[in-house]
């Protein structure tokens, strides 16, 4: 699992230009860290097999 911490939280919302109150960083840290532990399970799927699905093609 890919850890975040406080201090990247703050950079990130910094780099982001999002204003973040020091009280709101402990929830943002955790909703985060919740948020990468979801898209670690994606790390698990078997796609063998499958074609990538193409949304938007290339208009000539």
């Amino acid at each position: 699992m890919t850890a975040i911490d406080e201090t990247q939280v703050r950079q990130l919302a910094e780099l982001s230009g999002i204003k973040l109150n020091e009280d709101e960083v402990p929830e943002v840290t955790n909703r985060f860290q919740s948020l990468i532990a979801e898209l670690d399970q994606l790390k698990e799927l078997d796609l063998d097999g499958i074609e990538p699905v193409v949304i938007f093609p290339d208009e000539d």
